[in-house]
């Protein structure tokens, strides 16, 4: 039975919560020892109740049924000072001892530490909402409302969610979210299951140990989904054994396989029976042992009907879930989202330790203590009884939730005269929720990515276990892999389906059955491949001798094929191709080969027995393996043609051609001709035209005229035409599946994982670029840093010389040399200066001249450093000469102001002696500050003009220093 209200233990209840203590430990051993959760990490969590854990059990039951005084009854009464605030933290029942933690609390932020003002204070209001609480339901469990933190600090729940939005695409929506938190973390039981947990650490603490409880998972859920939008809270309640104990024992999983031919499927007109057909040949068979075989049919069908009935109810009776004696006591945490928010259309559950979805009203879910989100704590006033499926969500309803901190609603919790032994001071204000004291989530893409602890987890559902691996993981691909098994003791393996990603051969999935003397595999690939290939069935044999071994199938991406292949099937002695599409109307190809009985030789046989070319039976000769006894193609109708010309079927045999037409929808049947194949000799090319007893034709209509012999032997012409062309596609077919199967195996040998692009953490060439075209940005912006604070910098890049000869120049040298001369002395001038055609020269071109001129090399240094005064002198002089026709402008701009102030007030002056008599005193007034107001932006400019022609004088006079100076342009005169 559930609680009076809320489905909260009662007194009776946390009675037989201490009795139902030692049947707890036995029923957590049986649900280990059936498979509930095979993860070795979650059931190290889960250990048995020792005798120190079941006296804290009975504490915790005990204090359940404690009354409160009217003396301990407290207003919201603000405290006078800090030391107040302390002692009622010393007696709040919200306080537990402080808990080691497996890390140094004293590296974590101070706000983990310790409490501000602000928070005491919300504790206190708290801790009076507590005692109100417990004395008006005196059968409902304690509030689980402030408990400790990983520092042993009590905090307010709603104080304990950080809404966070982490960059990751993935997680955006409700469901994404919900699976990352039950795929990164570790599911740990409560201890005991009856009880909220004592510490409820902050979800940066979770996601630093990847593993938690109930309540971890619907804390952090609940911060991803409402950073995220959604209107999520986080539910305090209480719901079955097999949800609190993440059993998945009783979970049926749909294996997902698909036939290709179901997924392949095009629609098709349904034909009509016609009840006008030709009856079939008499049956002799005798009709009493007909009776007996559908007897004995009718038999075993009812036979198996009826084990079947018996193992879907003892599968029934399996999936029952136990007695459970804790039913209704077992303290669960998940998540609801409401309606509204980001498009919700209803409000739902989220298992957090699954990372799935639930309805309102599932059974799972038995009662509900309170909700809480980063706004707020709402405790829950329905009744229960009868388990959440009538809940009412609308949290401003106060009739069914009550809210704790009073400024949520607009109004005060409670009236303060309703309150009992109300004291004095009491103060009806509300108290505002200060931020949280959770540091900000961080979620790091690699960790991300790898998600499952250790790269993989494992869980078991009813007769199947499924193991999920993290991407890029496994060097295969392998992501998930699901084991089917016979029976609920998972020892005889049935099905195992494996799911890839990233592979190269762009596999995605593998079905792997047991058939007994073989396996049956079952590919699917993705498209990408070469081949088109999309489903490919195989069977790997346990002995040579399996009738299996030669069995193959391929389903091909038709619609991309130019030859609109759709499916190819070897059986043992069958090859069956379908197509989609063509143009020539061809549906479907069967070639038959010698020893297996094909259908196409036996409707022949059963009219007249096969001719070889002279004529007589062939049926004593020995089959050949692989030697083809008949190919059969089929087509679909053509409008175009009249239906006793348009081929429905043709069948090549050895010795004939059996050529079937569409048959018209006014006739019974449809025409059929039989050409006999004539020896051929070594000079005939095309066969003669044959006497009318080579043709077998039939005809529905008696009065249709005859075709003639010439026609006819064109038709056979042709049909023998169309058949070499078809044995070539049959040795094509073969040639080409031989080829992609030892693709297949070279993919398999060489299979490495695609990475993407834009995944620079995995891709090394991409990050490689990535880091390179950083390094390069960073050297562009230091260079542009450098020439900013460089003042040479423009002028050396306009005087930057070549540092190779250019096209042209080797040329000018020689046509110097030749016009001038070669010695120094006809380069030199009458003032001792070298020639202007030197010193217009560049370095490198001047090198090359002194390279091929008879000059000495004191004169060649007297040369170089000529050439070098005048560079650093045109670098020198260009440099300053920016800065004075710069600071000249300037003057000329202050002057020209100056010049256009002056005017204004000769002009204004002059207008004032020609109107002095007839001006008004505003006019005079005005007249003088305006003149006052020009006079004194006179007086500026003035000054300022002054101050600009001094720090002129000064700035190049500092230039000129600092060139003489400049190591770049040493030998400056």
């Amino acid at each position: 039975m559930l609680g009076e209200f809320t489905g909260m233990a009662s007194d009776e209840q946390n009675a037989s919560t201490v009795e139902a203590t030692s049947q707890e430990t036995t029923d957590q051993q049986n649900d280990r020892s059936e498979g509930v959760n095979n993860d070795e990490d979650v059931a190290e969590g889960n250990g048995g109740l020792t005798p120190d854990k079941i006296a804290n059990l009975q504490e915790i039951a005990a204090r359940a049924s404690l009354e409160v005084t009217e003396d301990e009854i407290d207003v919201f009464d603000e405290p006078r000072s800090e030391d107040d605030i302390e002692k009622l933290h010393a007696h709040n029942p919200l306080a537990v001892k402080p808990v080691r933690d497996p890390e140094d609390p004293s590296t974590l932020p101070e706000s983990y530490r310790s409490n501000t003002p602000k928070e005491k204070q919300l504790l206190d209001f708290v801790q009076n909402f507590v005692r109100q609480y417990r004395h008006l339901y005196k059968n409902r469990k304690p509030l689980y409302i402030a408990p400790p933190n990983e520092c042993g600090v009590a905090k307010f729940l709603p104080t304990t969610v950080r809404p966070t939005l982490v960059p990751f695409s993935n997680i955006y929506s409700h469901d994404s979210a919900a699976r990352f938190v039950a795929d990164y973390l570790t599911y740990d039981f409560l201890e005991p299951t009856s009880e909220p947990p004592e510490v409820l650490p902050a979800p940066t603490t979770t996601l630093w140990r990847k593993r938690g409880n109930c309540f971890d998972f619907a804390v952090l859920l609940c911060s991803l989904l409402e950073g995220a939008g959604y209107d999520a809270y986080c539910v305090h309640g209480y719901a079955t054994r097999e949800v609190c104990m993440m059993d998945r024992s009783r979970r049926v999983v749909d294996t997902g396989c698909q036939s290709p031919e179901v997924a392949e499927q095009v629609a098709t007109p349904v034909r009509r029976e016609n009840k006008y057909r030709l009856k079939p040949a008499c049956n002799l068979a005798s009709k009493y042992e007909q009776d007996m075989q559908e007897r004995i049919k009718t038999k075993k069908a009812d036979s198996t009907a009826a084990s079947l009935v018996a193992e879907a109810a003892a599968r029934q009776e399996r999936r029952k879930p136990k007695h459970d004696r804790l039913y209704g006591l077992r303290t669960h945490c998940w998540v609801v989202v409401l309606q509204g928010r980001r498009g919700v259309p209803e409000n739902f559950f989220i298992e957090c330790s699954l990372g799935e979805t639930a309805s309102t009203k599932s059974a799972q879910y038995l009662g509900i203590e309170g909700v809480w989100n980063s706004k707020n704590y709402w405790v829950n006033m329905q009744d229960c009884t009868q388990g959440v499926a009538d809940m009412q969500y609308d949290l401003g309803d106060s009739a069914c939730w009550e809210y704790v901190l009073p400024d949520t609603a607009g109004h005060p919790l409670v009236s303060t005269g309703e309150l009992p032994n109300r004291r004095a001071g009491a103060v009806s204000g509300t108290v505002d929720l200060p931020r949280t004291w959770v540091a900000e989530l961080v979620l790091d893409p690699l960790e991300f990515e790898t998600r499952k602890p250790h790269g993989q987890r494992s869980y078991t559902d009813e007769a199947s276990r499924t193991t999920e691996y993290a991407e890029y993981h496994r060097a295969d691909g392998l992501v998930r892999t699901t084991t089917f098994y016979e029976d609920y003791e998972l020892r005889l393996p049935t099905l195992v389906v494996d799911e890839f990603r990233h592979r190269s051969d762009r596999l995605v999935r593998r079905e792997t059955r047991d058939e007994g003397d073989a396996e049956r595999v079952d590919e699917l690939y993705a498209r990408g491949r070469r081949s088109l290939l999309r489903h490919h069935t195989y069977y790997n044999v346990t002995f040579s001798g399996s009738s299996k071994r030669r069995l193959r199938t391929m389903h091909f991406h038709h619609e991309l094929r130019p030859d609109g292949l759709c499916r190819r099937e070897r059986t043992q002695h069958q090859l069956l191709e379908t197509f989609r599409g063509r143009e020539d109307g061809l549906c479907d190809r069967v070639v038959d080969f010698e020893g297996g009985g094909s259908d196409a030789v036996r409707r022949r046989s059963s009219i007249a027995p096969p001719r070889t070319a002279s004529g007589s039976s062939r049926r004593g000769s020995a089959p050949k393996e692989d030697t083809i006894e008949a190919i059969t193609e089929r087509y679909r109708r053509n409008p175009a043609v009249p239906p006793d010309e348009d081929i429905a079927e043709v069948v090549y045999f050895d010795d004939a051609i059996v050529v079937t037409y569409h048959k018209d929808d006014k006739d019974i049947t449809a025409q059929r001709r039989e050409f006999e194949k004539p020896q051929l000799t070594e000079k005939q090319t095309y066969p003669p035209i044959q006497p009318d007893e080579g043709v077998v034709a039939y005809h529905p209509n008696p009065g249709k005229v005859e075709t003639k012999k010439f026609a006819l032997n064109e038709i056979f012409k042709a049909l023998l035409a169309k058949e070499a062309w078809s044995r070539q596609q049959i040795a094509a077919a073969t040639a080409e599946t031989a080829e992609l199967l030892q693709r297949l195996s070279a993919d398999s040998d060489g299979l490495r994982l695609e990475v993407s692009f834009y995944d620079t953490t995995r891709n090394a060439d991409a990050k490689a670029r990535r880091l390179a075209q950083e390094e390069d940005a960073r050297a562009a912006a230091v260079r542009r840093a450098a020439m900013e604070r460089d003042y040479l910098a423009p002028y050396l890049v306009m005087h930057q010389e070549p540092t190779a000869l250019l096209p042209g120049m080797a040329e000018t040298c020689d046509r110097a040399l030749a016009d001038v001369g070669a010695h120094a002395a006809v380069w030199l001038g009458t003032d001792g200066t070298w020639s202007d055609t030197l010193m217009g020269m560049y370095d490198v071109e001047l090198e090359a001249f002194l390279a091929r001129a008879a000059f000495t090399r004191e004169e060649a240094d007297d040369v170089r450093a000529a050439r070098h005064e005048r560079y650093v002198k045109s670098v020198a002089e260009h440099c300053m000469a920016d800065l004075h026709d710069r600071n000249t402008a300037r003057e000329k701009r202050i002057a020209d102001d100056m010049d256009r102030e002056k005017r204004d007030l000769r002009e204004k002056q002059q207008w004032y002696h020609e109107h002095q008599a007839n001006m008004t005193p505003e006019q005079e007034e005005e007249y003088v500050g305006y003149c006052g107001d020009l006079i004194f932006r006179i007086g500026i400019l003035e000054k300022r003009l002054a101050e600009h022609r001094a720090t002129a004088r000064r700035t190049e006079d500092a230039l000129e220093n600092r060139l003489h100076q400049d190591p770049r342009l040493e030998g400056l005169a």
